[in-house]
């Protein structure tokens, strides 16, 4: 397909964008929520695979981040360099075909290593589709827009979040956990198709050229060793990486075990579970990322520190609302508190996002992105469920009456009726316990976005 002229793409400071962008933001929007049903599923049925695997909840948080973020983080960086050069619609089209399969394939497995392999193979398809969407975004919308367009962008993950949950918890309980893989994976295969035939590529750097900047556009992508020095020079990007990659490990940790924890405190049947996972982290999350993105465009075209202090406040408020709602004894008023507390976790991504393009040149934002997400992935997606797994397995043990072990609570068709009782409440205490634990990362990344704002008005050079 040929590329868009600079009258046919993009949007020009002041005006509305092109029918072009809109059609774009609009086809990448469906493939970041198709990326995140396949990555949420996982999580909305962990409690009956471990209960039909017989799984640790380590193992749970193994499948559930870090076999997803191991080549997942590896594999963005050199596929994002070759979106630097080659066409981004054929990479992102060929990712969605490849992750669809394997997603789908995770209905197959008979063990946990097979799982792991395929949810692997999953993280692998995917790596191929955020780097290049960011950098069409960029190319399409101009620097005052961006935050804006990206918030939109990042809204497939609440939906993604909210569509996986609900649908997941549904299969789950009326069919089995392996047709919710079998009918959520293989039909993305089909938008890959849809991508390929209707998203157009448009000139690099197009946005900048509209909006009149004076730094040229580079006629080859600097090497990758040069934009990684570039961007570790920049003090406002790295303070604001580590926030990211802070909150992405509380939010991937709360993400994949709220389905396990409301099984197990309030014996939610598994449809109630995905309705309330799914309005809770994709309502709350798509309201805050469309509205605190939207009003990070307005606050920092008064002042660009806004861009730091809008996460920082929210991500302080995050962490108390979270962690007083695992502590809640009613699954209501514990919903009703999540929901605000992604709601206000949401807030850091559009300006995150901002932030990272914001400090590079056009033809290394597909590169800037794929080192942010290594970061943030490998702590976050990966850390965040294998941390809440481990110290939900270790409290778990410590519960436990005597004569009891994990082995036994694993299988407990044999156990008299106290025994599973106990192994239940066992089980909900070490997740309780670690999901408050780990919403205290929130007010640590909150430090570090305060420690960006000292420095975002020197480093941004858009």
């Amino acid at each position: 397909m040929t590329s868009p002229t600079l009258a046919e793409a993009g949007a020009s400071p002041g005006k509305r964008p092109s029918r072009d962008a809109k059609v774009a933001l609009v086809l990448l929007l469906l493939t970041y929520t198709v990326n995140f049903i396949d990555r949420m599923i996982i999580n909305i049925l962990g409690q009956p695979i471990k209960l039909d695997l017989g799984l640790s909840d380590a193992q749970l948080g193994l499948l559930g981040g870090f076999s997803f973020a191991l080549l997942y983080t590896v594999a963005a960086i050199p596929i994002a360099r070759m979106a630097e050069r080659r066409s981004r619609v054929n990479i992102i089209s060929v990712s969605i075909i490849l992750w669809s399969l394997a997603s789908g394939a995770c209905g197959f497995a008979g063990t946990f290593g097979h799982l792991l392999l395929l949810r692997i193979a999953v993280g692998v398809g995917e790596a191929g589709s955020g780097p290049a969407s960011h950098s069409l975004v960029s190319d399409y919308y101009p620097p005052e827009k961006r935050s804006g367009a990206l918030s939109v962008y990042a809204l497939g993950m609440p939906l993604g979040i909210m569509l996986g949950a609900i649908m997941g918890g549904w299969l789950a309980e009326n069919l089995s956990w392996r047709y919710a893989f079998f009918l959520l994976g293989f039909p993305g295969i089909l938008l890959g198709v849809i991508v390929k035939l209707l998203l157009r590529e448009p000139e690099r750097g197009h946005s900048e050229r509209t909006a009149n900047t004076a730094a040229p556009l580079q006629s080859a992508p600097p090497p990758l060793l040069q934009v990684a020095r570039l961007m570790l020079a920049k003090r406002a990007f790295v303070q604001t990486m580590i926030g990211m990659a802070l909150v992405s490990c509380a939010n991937s940790g709360i993400a994949a075990f709220l389905a396990p924890y409301l099984s197990r405190q309030f014996a939610l049947p598994y449809t109630t579970i995905g309705l309330v996972s799914g309005l809770v982290m994709g309502v709350g999350s798509g309201v805050g990322t469309l509205l605190f993105g939207l009003m990070g465009d307005r606050l920092a075209a008064k002042d660009r520190r806004w861009l730091s202090w809008l996460p920082a406040v929210t991500q302080m408020l995050a962490g108390a609302t979270m962690a007083a709602a695992f502590l809640m004894p009613d699954w209501r008023i514990a919903a009703a508190l999540l929901g605000l507390g992604f709601f206000l976790m949401a807030a850091h991504l559009g300006p995150s996002l901002a932030v990272t393009h914001n400090v590079v040149e056009p033809r290394m934002r597909a590169t800037a992105i794929a080192l942010l997400f290594f970061i943030i992935n490998l702590i976050g997606q990966g850390g965040g469920p294998l941390f809440v797994g481990l110290i939900s397995d270790t409290v778990f043990s410590r519960q436990l009456a005597p004569g009891l072990n994990a082995a036994s609570c694993a299988n407990p068709s044999g156990l008299a009726e106290s025994a599973r009782t106990a192994c239940l409440q066992a089980s909900a205490m070490g997740s309780r316990v670690a999901l408050v634990i780990i919403s205290g990362l929130f007010l640590w990344g909150a430090i570090h976005y305060f420690l960006a704002a000292r420095r975002i008005r020197e480093d941004l050079i858009c």
